[in-house]
């Protein structure tokens, strides 16, 4: 028999919450949720188009308008990016409002509150290192990164 998959979400979010003895009214159904360490926050929901899917998320740092349209900080943050993608499976986007943030899906199903706390704690730390890495190439912003070509990024298709 299928389960309904937000179901699955909110009893995953049900466990979760429990597991790390955070109360949880029993009759509202969960959408997500935000946690906030170290300057970072970290937010998980149901995914909107896929609901066997959840999407976790966590803010890395905030660009301005300047930085946002610097060569040379995009270059370092597609560079990240195919890395940290291959590596991780967590890829950067910058939203509307500029805010850098590493985002991924992930199966409810095969997901346990106790890889969900892994996934937490891991999205953290790839936050904050990921910071030290795009604040390090938007102070030589207006210097080519050392070995990077001077030429546009490009759309690579696998």
């Amino acid at each position: 028999m299928a389960t309904d998959p937000s179901h699955a979400f909110n009893a995953l979010m049900q466990r979760f919450t429990e597991s790390q003895g955070i109360p949880q009214p029993s009759a509202q159904q969960c959408r997500g949720f935000e946690f906030e360490s170290e300057g970072h926050v970290f937010r998980c929901f149901s995914h909107p188009t896929q609901p066997d899917q959840m999407m976790l998320e966590c803010d890395i740092v905030m660009l301005d308008e300047s930085q946002q349209r610097n060569p040379a900080v995009l270059r370092r943050l597609n560079q990240i990016n195919d890395s940290l993608w291959i590596s991780s499976n967590w890829f950067i986007l910058v939203d509307n409002d500029g805010q850098a943030l590493i985002a991924r899906q992930q199966s409810i199903e095969s997901s346990s509150p106790a890889d969900l706390n892994n996934e937490i704690c891991a999205a953290i730390d790839k936050a904050a290192a990921l910071k030290q890495a795009i604040e390090a190439s938007v102070m030589v912003e207006s210097s080519p990164l050392p070995g990077s070509d001077p030429t546009p990024p490009h759309v690579r298709f696998a």
